[in-house]
């Protein structure tokens, strides 16, 4: 998994994903789950259609692939993916990148 402008790279076994922090992806994200604090709460359950339906969102892919990466998720492992995933819920939060500080920095 890696972080660089703004995308993160998820690694299921031979499969790579390039999951992109849009509003488009974030709306399909707060929509299925209630907000993206939802959508942090679910991934707490381990749930393989979760992390799969995240990584779709962030993706881009359309609903046939869906299955494709519920297997890739569990064959690579739940926890593994799950640990990928959370990055990318954080950049939806702020996908501009900047820190708390970086913008009391600017300020001055």
């Amino acid at each position: 998994m890696s972080l660089g402008h703004g995308e993160v790279t998820i690694e299921l076994g031979d499969t790579i994903y390039e999951l992109r922090p849009t509003l488009k992806a974030m709306k399909k994200i707060q929509a299925r789950f209630g907000g993206l604090r939802g959508a942090m709460e679910a991934l707490g359950q381990l749930n393989v259609e979760t992390i799969a339906a995240i990584i779709s969102a962030g993706a881009g892919s359309v609903p046939r692939e869906l299955g494709d990466i519920e297997e890739a998720v569990f064959s690579h492992g739940i926890a593994g993916a799950t640990e990928q995933v959370v990055p990318f819920i954080t950049k939806l939060m702020n996908p501009n990148g900047d820190t708390e500080s970086e913008d009391s920095t600017k300020k001055k």
